[in-house]
């Protein structure tokens, strides 16, 4: 058999799928561990992806690209690989001349997690099915040694929002959550600028606000070191949680916990009783009634974990 000295991987398009795929190539680098690895991402996921320890090389492919700038793309590629592990299921493995390849055909059941769909689509190019294995990043030192100086060890780390304006924790609710939480001990505040945005209004003196503050880079670097509990709405941040097995309280309203919850050893979900949740929708027409998750349920999550 032709020994794999060249893989290329072929990365989700956004930031959360992305880290949904890492146990899947978690397994890949096991079974390959002297293999080069080389990468395709999108824009949204390369500032993150081009610290990872197991990459060797990243390129950037746009879907809005011409024809021509297509062609070159793929000229770049062509016929320099073994394998090719593609996640979004696309006819790159053909037009790059790469023989063995995930599957093209692919069936999963109904409700099977989004983490476990990618673990099947590289079930057949591997032997060791388990692996301790878990992604590195380079963190510059003097931003480790920054973070190290906000003494933030055995923090609650609290992430309330998301891209999707449906997925956002009310901010009203969160006030009274973070002055409970931050009575008891360390809590960090993660977010965006928008997110800073949103949440402006809201008295954070009491917790570290780091909102507008962190790369991804960071926040994983922040969660791996010093988080005792993470406490978010179904994001990037909560995928990234689960795959660092860090205890979680998820609060889910739109999306289905079934495909998107958490899979940390120590995990709770949280959504209000509503007949019209999960909706799967863009919109709503009830203002976002399924995210107005009392602070106190929350809490009695929290505490519950903490006890555990």
């Amino acid at each position: 058999m032709r020994k794999i000295r060249y893989i290329l991987v072929n990365f989700p398009t956004n930031l959360g799928d992305t880290i949904l795929s890492f146990p899947a190539f978690d397994l890949i680098k096991e079974n390959y561990p002297s293999s080069e690895i080389d990468a395709i991402v999108s824009p949204k996921t390369k500032n993150f992806l081009s610290y990872h320890k197991f990459i060797n090389q990243i390129f950037i492919y746009e879907k809005r690209w011409r024809i021509k700038e297509k062609i070159a793309f793929l000229k770049r590629l062509r016929k320099k690989y073994d394998l090719m592990v593609d996640f979004k299921n696309s006819f790159l493995p053909f037009l790059l001349g790469i023989k063995k390849h995930t599957p093209v055909i692919r069936r999963f059941s109904k409700n099977i997690h989004a983490k476990d769909r990618y673990l099947k689509i590289v079930e057949n190019l591997v032997r060791k099915r388990k692996t301790s294995l878990k992604a590195e990043f380079v963190l510059d030192e003097e931003r480790k040694n920054f973070w190290h100086s906000l003494n933030l060890d055995n923090a609650i780390f609290v992430a309330p929002s998301s891209n999707s304006s449906l997925k956002r924790y009310p901010p009203h609710e969160l006030e009274e959550l973070l002055s409970f939480l931050s009575s008891k001990k360390k809590v960090v505040l993660l977010g965006s600028k928008k997110d800073s945005s949103l949440y402006r209004q809201i008295d954070s003196s009491s917790v570290i606000n780091l909102m507008e503050k962190t790369s991804f880079l960071d926040v994983w670097f922040l969660l791996k070191n010093f988080a005792c509990v993470c406490i978010c709405v179904d994001s990037s941040i909560l995928h990234l949680a689960s795959y660092l097995n860090i205890p979680t309280v998820a609060l889910f309203g739109p999306t289905q916990e079934e495909i998107y919850g958490p899979y940390s050893e120590k995990s709770v979900v949280i959504r209000k009783n509503l007949k019209c949740a999960p909706c799967k929708s863009s919109t709503c027409p009830y203002s976002g009634e399924c995210m107005k998750i009392p602070a106190y349920k929350i809490i009695e999550a929290v505490e519950k974990l903490l006890n555990e």
